[in-house]
């Protein structure tokens, strides 16, 4: 059992929410997956995923949890708008 989590979040329950929209469409691309959970248009949705260093046409079971992190810490940071 690890001590630590693999990857640190602020609210575990949020990064599980981000999870299980990415991979309620496993056959389709992120940027269009994440644009119907997320509420965004398919531009807005690959931006985000581009801001994160993830390419938009890949799918989620291609993205390792640091790459999940990423794409929460870039939503997280883009819906708390600027300081």
């Amino acid at each position: 059992m690890r001590e630590a989590p693999a990857v640190p979040t602020d609210d575990v329950e949020s990064f599980f929410r981000l999870l299980r929209a990415g991979f309620s469409a496993p056959r389709k691309q992120l940027r269009n997956v994440l644009s119907h959970a997320l509420g965004l248009d398919a531009q807005s949705a690959g931006n985000v995923l581009r801001r994160a260093g993830i390419d938009p046409s890949l799918r989620a079971q291609a993205l390792g949890l640091e790459q999940w992190a990423a794409l929460y810490q870039t939503l997280k940071s883009q819906s708390e708008g600027p300081a």
